[in-house]
């Protein structure tokens, strides 16, 4: 047994109390930095579900937006089919126009033609008529003369 002096014994002592000291502090600053980390990964899932929820929310948004930009194409492709169906229409509409106004003229050319030819189918008559011989025949029954 080594046997120490009073002195020694303090020091002793001392650096014991220091040490353990030491190595509460020690302790302390690592469950402070335990805390601190805990804390730390504590914010960053709080993050991670903050994150997940706002990119769930954009994907939402987005299909919500793509189905929108969809429906507002689908709408104007049908009011291109219906101004196209439109024009063609009035078109139509126009073509025929013309067509019965063609054909009212040839009907009304062709009756005047019709009309002209009556006319000096009449005068021709007439004029032949005029010069054949004015006679009268009287057919009588059973007359044997």
């Amino acid at each position: 047994m080594i046997f120490l002096g009073k002195n020694s014994l303090i020091q002793l002592k001392e650096t014991v109390i220091n040490a353990v000291r030491s190595a509460l502090n020690s302790m302390k600053n690592e469950e402070e930095q335990v805390l601190t980390l805990t804390s730390t990964i504590n914010n960053l899932k709080k993050e991670l579900r903050n994150n997940k929820d706002e990119l769930e929310d954009i994907k939402s948004k987005k299909k919500i937006e793509l189905m929108q930009i969809e429906h507002l194409v689908k709408m104007k492709e049908e009011k291109n089919l219906i101004e196209l169906e439109k024009k063609v229409i009035e078109m139509q509409k126009e073509y025929n126009n013309k067509e019965m106004q063609l054909l009212k003229e040839g009907h009304d050319k062709t009756m005047a033609l019709v009309n002209e030819t009556k006319k000096e189918f009449k005068e021709l008559y007439t004029e032949i008529i005029n010069r054949l011989p004015n006679v009268n025949m009287e057919i009588r029954k059973g007359s044997n003369k």
